[in-house]
């Protein structure tokens, strides 16, 4: 493209809003530049409309999932946030399931610790992390359990683990697992992640359930 002209096409990428940078609600302009000049686009570009940095949501257990970009193999990583709704729960269990084929549980990534979650700039922040003993069971290929036991208001817990897929996914390709909290005398929590494939295996979105 550097040595041709008149060249036509479609252009197709992905936008995130970093908001450490931009924590407040605005609408933000999406220019392309070539040559330090606007690109003119028909129909023209819209501005998005940023709704700024979110609240923080205190639920008892959440879930996140992020492609791996650090391998050349295409693994979903997932942490597990347990607690961040400070209570006391006894005999806790968490369950999680992938609900998606051609791919298996890495058994040998798990971590367990314990901690503190806090809110911090728009992220939710471990910290004082100490990994724990716990015990897991695989009931299935697609579910384990870890029991941790009982839980007090001044706990917090961070699991994660690696999911292996066994093929190289497509552009814009889901993936839905979901987790469990159970606990004596307390109504069951779930969270649910969706990894998205953006572009390709190695370029990551999440969503936050």
């Amino acid at each position: 493209m550097e040595h041709n002209s008149d060249i036509t096409g479609n252009v197709f990428f992905y936008v995130r809003i970093d908001h450490k940078l931009v924590p407040n609600a605005k609408e933000i302009p999406i220019n392309l530049i070539v040559e330090n000049k606007v690109v003119q686009t028909t129909p023209p570009q819209p501005p998005v409309k940023y709704i700024g940095i979110a609240q923080p949501q205190n639920y008892p257990i959440s879930k996140v999932g992020s492609i791996n970009r650090d391998t050349n193999d295409p693994i979903i990583n997932y942490t597990i946030g347990v607690n961040r709704k400070p209570t006391n729960i006894k005999n806790a269990i968490i369950r999680d399931t992938l609900q998606f084929s051609n791919a298996q549980y890495d058994r040998n990534s798990f971590i367990v610790e314990k901690g503190q979650w806090l809110w911090e700039s728009g992220d939710w922040v471990f910290k004082n992390a100490q990994s724990v003993p716990y015990e897991i069971a695989f009931p299935s290929d697609k579910t384990f359990e870890i029991k941790l036991g009982d839980i007090s208001e001044n706990d917090s817990y961070r699991i994660r683990y690696n999911v292996k897929l066994n093929y190289s996914p497509k552009d814009g390709e889901k993936f839905d697992n979901k987790v469990t909290l159970n606990g004596y005398q307390i109504e069951e929590s779930r969270a649910q992640s969706k990894s998205i494939m953006a572009n390709s295996w190695r370029t990551v979105r999440w969503l936050y359930l």
